[in-house]
């Protein structure tokens, strides 16, 4: 070989050598940017008391919610039906789901239980206002570990409508009025606080929290003099509830990423059914949010989703057979944390819901065995658990003296036993998809309020 032809090969063995080298260093810088950075995605949703005021609300839900990419779900108006969201999420989506949605629902101050949250990743903690003092509803929160270096706080939140602010009788309100109708949510915001420290605490250095849902009350960052001047909403007002959010550190995501009150006003409630709005008894607003605070976390994408009443064909309250299934506008943020604090709380994957495992089905039985079976609520004699068959995404209307719910296709009381049979034989099922639900109790509380809460669910496919 030649002098040159030596030097020709040198030459292109350090040039392969050098990408090699710059190909692997790439490669590592790439892998390390994915470590070091984490997204993910939150869904507030208000499932309008389950998806039972539209015909098929529960699956409209879930081709709503799928089309939202989420990974974590904070519902309202759901936790009798949240397992059988993840159910059928997990059905689609073929990875499992964690739900929390712990409520007793029985006591003495009309509370009603209404929130819950579903994620893909685990929840190693829970939290509930449930049982604090004078709360309207209880509002659920979850400690969800996104990464063995990750951890976030998670609520959903449904608060009271009492002096409900988002009116054209506000504009008249003094401020003192204006105080006195935010003490209400005020107060029930500093209850959720209050059972974070109950728990393991908050550290927003270390652990996010995002709070999430129907606040029923809009917000001084909609409603103001440019807005007002625009006609977009009827006036000016410095809304207490959310002020204080702001004063303690919290950012509204969806304001963050959409600046322009006039051109993204977000309104929420009432829209989706043309319910509010010029003419009806109540302006337009937005009262559902996203709110966050922790350090090292951005919410990088903010939007709503759900259909104009004009592109429904319910009018005039005639909406049950609406495409999107809710009176509210849903809100969905995508995260971004740059880099994991690498501080995490070492506890384990709660899983305080039922287990369902069939050990066989056809068409005339159904055999199930129970894993963490629920018992019986204290102070609740004529609500008792019970397991039932529907068809898949079918609401369980209530039913009548018994408590039953009349559109099981089987049901039958829970005895303790963890093992149960269903014998179809007087009436086949047919090729479909069903589910397996099992419900703490069948009755929330005495006063009206009939909504029962889940304990497990389990889609089988005929």
């Amino acid at each position: 070989m030649s002098k040159n032809s030596q030097l020709i090969t040198a030459l292109l063995l350090t040039t392969l050598i050098t990408a090699c080298d710059s190909n692997s260093t790439s490669s590592k810088d790439e892998k390390q940017e994915e470590l070091s950075s984490i997204n993910f995605r939150v869904v507030s949703y208000n499932a309008w008391q389950g998806g039972a005021n539209i015909n098929d609300g529960i699956n409209k839900s879930i081709d709503w919610l799928l089309r939202q990419r989420p990974d974590v779900i904070t519902i309202q108006e759901g936790s009798e039906i949240a397992q059988t969201y993840a159910a059928l999420l997990q059905q689609e989506t073929e990875q499992a789901w964690h739900v929390y949605n712990p409520a007793a629902g029985f006591n003495s101050d009309n509370l009603q239980h209404s929130t819950a949250i579903i994620s893909r990743f685990p929840i190693v903690e829970g939290m509930t206002t449930a049982g604090a003092e004078n709360f309207y509803r209880s509002s659920e929160g979850a400690r969800i570990r996104l990464s063995e270096q990750q951890e976030i706080i998670v609520w959903s939140a449904h608060l009271s409508s009492t002096s409900y602010n988002a009116s054209r009788s506000v504009c008249n309100w003094t401020e003192s009025d204006l105080e006195k109708s935010g003490q209400y949510r005020v107060a029930e915001i500093n209850k959720i606080f209050a059972a974070m420290n109950d728990n393991s605490g908050v550290d927003y250095t270390h652990t996010p929290v995002i709070i999430a849902g129907d606040f029923n009350a809009a917000s001084h960052l909609d409603w103001t003099e440019r807005a007002a001047r625009g006609t977009v909403v009827p006036c000016q007002r410095n809304f207490r509830e959310s002020q204080y959010m702001e004063s303690i550190g919290f950012v509204d995501a969806f304001r963050e990423n959409n600046p322009d009150e006039i051109k993204d006003t977000g309104f929420s409630w009432g829209v989706p059914t043309g319910e509010v709005g010029e003419g009806k008894g109540y302006p337009a607003a937005r009262i559902d949010f996203i709110y966050y605070k922790g350090n090292r976390m951005l919410a990088v994408e903010s939007d709503i989703f759900g259909m104009h009443p004009e592109q429904q064909p319910g009018k005039g309250g005639a909406f049950r057979n609406n495409p999107y299934p809710s009176d509210h506008y849903g809100f969905v943020t995508e995260f971004k944390i740059d880099k994991p604090s690498g501080v995490v709380s070492g506890f384990e994957n709660i899983d305080a819901n039922t287990q369902i495992q069939i050990n066989s089905v056809d068409k005339q039985q159904l055999s199930v065995t129970l894993g963490n079976e629920p018992e019986a609520v204290a102070g609740i004699s004529s609500g008792q658990p019970f397991i039932g068959v529907y068809a898949k995404g079918q609401f369980p209307h209530h039913a009548g003296q018994d408590g039953i719910f009349d559109n099981a296709i089987k049901a039958q009381r829970l005895t303790g036993s963890g093992a149960y049979y269903f014998d179809f034989s007087d009436q086949p099922l047919s090729t479909g998809q069903y589910e397996v639900r099992v419900y703490r109790k069948d009755r929330t509380r005495t006063n009206g309020d009939k909504s029962p809460l889940q304990s497990g669910a389990k889609v089988f496919v005929l």
